[in-house]
């Protein structure tokens, strides 16, 4: 008797050492990425969000960012971007991880360009405005750690493909080509129509332990 009531002590002991260690990690952390307020690249947008930590090992990770400002060309953008993520922490201590990532971008703006005429060859610059819709999916890899009681650092890398949806309105002539010599290349440029690229991704967020 004695014996199995040491048993049912100790089983309920690892029990509640488990529910402990579980909880440790069941965490919410509201991220902010500080970065793409500055991002020229793609407009400076208000990213942030949460991480759910499910379990010692799986969380999940949700952020919103509203448009604004101008990109590196000066043209004024307006819309939002979405990213859900599900990660697997794979060193604890370390607190690296693998994760999968979906995104989803409307983004409407301005623009210009340098086009060809197709029934002279001569080039002109045109004035237009875009309306795009990009989603995608990314494989990263990443570090967070902790800056104090209640601070983490959370950067990260990845690859993957991007999907874009893209309508040019108010162009001078719909039928022109980009014209070919150009700075950036064509998969790079918002060309109209629906179209696949790779994708690179990094950056990094702060974050805050709600508990």
């Amino acid at each position: 008797m004695k014996k199995q009531y040491i048993l049912v002590v100790l089983l309920l002991a690892f029990k509640i050492a488990g529910a402990q260690d579980t909880l440790q990690f069941n965490r919410i952390i509201f991220k902010v990425a500080p970065f793409s307020f500055l991002d020229k690249m793609s407009f400076p947008t208000t990213q942030a969000g949460f991480e759910l930590r499910l379990s010692r090992s799986y969380s999940i990770d949700f952020s919103y960012g509203q448009v604004f400002g101008k990109d590196f060309n000066n043209h004024s953008g307006t819309g939002f971007k979405t990213k859900f993520e599900v990660r697997k922490y794979t060193r604890h201590k370390q607190k690296t991880y693998v994760a999968l990532e979906g995104f989803y971008n409307k983004i409407d703006h301005s623009a210009s360009g340098m086009f060809e005429n197709s029934e002279d060859s001569t080039t002109y610059q045109d004035d237009y405005f875009i309306k795009k819709i990009v989603w995608g999916i990314n494989v990263k890899c990443g570090l967070e750690t902790k800056l104090s009681k209640r601070f983490v650092f959370d950067c990260y890398f990845g690859i993957g493909i991007r999907v874009k949806d893209v309508e040019h309105f108010d162009r001078i002539r719909p039928e022109d080509s980009f014209y070919q010599v150009d700075v950036l290349p064509v998969y790079v440029r918002d060309h109209p129509g629906s179209y696949s690229t790779p994708n690179l991704t990094a950056g990094a967020k702060i974050g805050y332990i709600i508990k």
